[in-house]
């Protein structure tokens, strides 16, 4: 009796290993994929970041009528209305001001200002990265 509990315990243990072996090749299989896939995402959204910055460098000059002004966490959004009627969301804050943040000012509905910055799209709106105001 104690010889056939032996083998049946033997028995098993082989099956164990096998199983653990068999989950091992699939587990490093996966673990190979998802690398992959990770890899492939990472140098997808690296290629998105050089893009999206290469369209931020161009500055442009835009002077407007405040229309509104949307107080934001470090800041405030106002909104800008040219001459040629075209709108701007401009986001003015010390932070992207950088080294003009001594040009920071509360902005007043109906005020007419200047502003320099990047211009960028959000949906069908423009929007400005305000680096200069005045």
């Amino acid at each position: 009796m104690k010889q056939y509990f032996r083998s049946m315990s033997f028995v098993a243990m082989l099956a164990f290993a096998a199983s653990c072996a068999s989950h091992t090749e699939e587990s490093t299989a996966t673990t190979e994929s998802t690398a992959d896939t990770v890899a492939t995402l990472v140098e997808d959204t690296t290629a998105s970041t050089a893009t999206e910055d290469s369209t931020k460098t161009q500055l442009e000059s835009i002077s407007g009528e405040v229309k509104e002004v949307t107080p934001g966490k470090d800041g405030y959004t106002a909104k800008l209305v040219t001459s040629d009627n075209k709108t701007y969301f401009a986001t003015v804050s010390h932070a992207n001001l950088k080294e003009n943040a001594s040009q920071y000012r509360a902005v007043k509905v109906g005020e007419t200002i200047q502003i320099t910055g990047e211009v960028w799209k959000m949906g069908e709106e423009d929007h400005v990265t305000v680096r200069s105001l005045k």
